[in-house]
């Protein structure tokens, strides 16, 4: 059987056709293609872990057609896109150490896949400590906030499900505005601003700096004059810090007297909160 992937044509309109029951219409046609078999690159990339999962979730399909069911198979058994699902099964009934051993064995083809290893493997530690009623590691927590602030359209959707984890963990909100809009394979924002529609002078935010700091932070707020209350976090979750300030003329500035390492930062101004990274490098 030839080692390729297939491509998904919608020939019919989600909004027509068919009838009126969009869940209940047949698949669309499938035609297959053939790149190259080592071919990683993004698009190839995601286009194969597509429609690997659309055959997953679509047994009656799969069945219907050997050719697709053939190749299926060989990439569950044969494959990364494979064993790391097989690692996700094991992880959902349990089996930690399991699906740990199975990750474990992986070499990743690209930065995509490479997140998926990292990000179940942390995923698996998180799930044995909450089962041993243990805390999770200093060293897995920072790996994890250190995923969070990756790119999705660049490092794969386990982006997100870290943020929702870290998020679950420790029960935080992180406004993810670090990426900025690029090419495919660039970095993009959650919260890109659309200055043709969104009026720049009314949305809130603020910036700290330096960052990394050492004893002392400037907070400066696209508001002339508020009242801030300052929280901080380590990455237990931990609150270590609480502080209100007053800014004028946009800035205002704290002393602090943290040992080093990150920690997330929650600022308020009584209407809005913004969450940041803070760390300390003495």
């Amino acid at each position: 059987m030839k080692n390729a992937f297939l491509i998904l044509l919608l020939l019919n309109s989600p909004f027509g056709g068919w009838g009126a029951c969009n869940l209940c219409n047949p698949p669309a046609p499938l035609i297959p293609a053939a790149p190259a078999a080592a071919d990683n690159s993004y698009q190839n990339y995601l286009t194969r872990a597509n429609f690997y999962h659309f055959l997953k979730y679509n047994h009656s399909f799969r069945a219907s057609n050997a050719e697709f069911n053939d190749w299926y198979n060989d990439m569950t058994n044969n494959s990364n896109l494979g064993y790391i699902e097989t690692a996700q099964e094991r992880l959902y009934n349990g089996n930690f150490a399991g699906a740990r051993e199975l990750l474990d064995g992986l070499t990743a083809d690209n930065d995509i896949e490479g997140n998926d290893i990292n990000y179940y493997n942390l995923y698996a530690n998180y799930l044995e400590a909450l089962t041993e009623n243990t805390r999770y590691t200093e060293d897995d927590s920072l790996a994890l906030l250190h995923m969070t602030y990756m790119c999705p359209i660049e490092y794969g959707s386990s982006i997100y499900k870290a943020r929702a984890l870290y998020s679950d963990i420790y029960s935080v909100f992180i406004r993810y505005d670090d990426c900025n809009v690029g090419e495919m394979g660039g970095r993009f924002a959650a919260n890109t601003p659309q200055p043709e529609i969104l009026n720049q002078s009314e949305i809130w935010n603020v910036e700290l700096y330096p960052n990394p700091a050492q004893n002392k932070i400037t907070i400066r707020s696209s508001n002339e004059s508020e009242e801030l209350h300052i929280a901080i976090q380590d990455l237990t979750g931990r609150i270590i810090y609480n502080a209100t300030i007053k800014t004028k003329s946009f800035v205002g500035n704290m002393e602090l007297n943290l040992l080093n390492g990150a920690y997330l930062i929650t600022i308020n101004n009584n209407h809005e909160s913004i969450t940041k990274k803070l760390l300390i490098a003495k």
